[in-house]
């Protein structure tokens, strides 16, 4: 399966605040951001369970970057889903939406848009919400241990 999520206030704090992982000196000298707490463990759980990981985001971030955060928190990403190339790919498409997954293949994804969520429910793309005070490692494992994602 094919699971991606989205960075700004998902993974990353940005208006919305939750605990984050610790960077070590590496991960500071290289510009990584620190991603929630608990998030990188469970991430290298759906890897051993066989799922490719993702990032599709609204933001400029350069493909490289996001990956330099990721291997920063020792976690590889299979995909990245920036603005640019969310807005090459779905040129001329009629689906305009802020985010398509399965125009990438993508099977789920974890966002904190409700937005996003409701354009999942009517287009049929699987979209799991996350608030802020959410155990999203908590999230991810039960993903991981359901039949539905076998």
């Amino acid at each position: 399966m094919r699971i991606a999520f989205d960075l700004d206030d998902t993974l990353i704090p940005g208006e919305r605040t939750f605990e984050v992982e610790a960077l070590g000196v590496l991960g500071r000298f290289v510009g990584a951001e620190r991603l929630r707490a608990g998030v990188p463990g469970a991430m290298a759980r759906l890897r051993a369970a066989g799922h490719e990981l993702w990032v599709y985001t609204s933001s400029l971030r350069s493909s490289t970057s996001i990956r330099i955060t990721f291997l920063a928190h020792g976690v590889w990403i299979d995909g990245v889903v920036n603005q640019h190339l969310h807005d090459a790919t779905m040129r001329g498409r009629p689906e305009r939406h802020s985010k398509f997954p399965p125009a990438f293949g993508i099977d789920v994804l974890f966002d904190d848009s409700s937005a996003v969520r409701d354009h999942g429910r009517a287009h049929g793309f699987r979209v799991v919400l996350v608030h802020e005070r959410d155990d999203l490692a908590a999230a991810i494992d039960a993903l991981v241990t359901s039949r539905s994602v076998r």
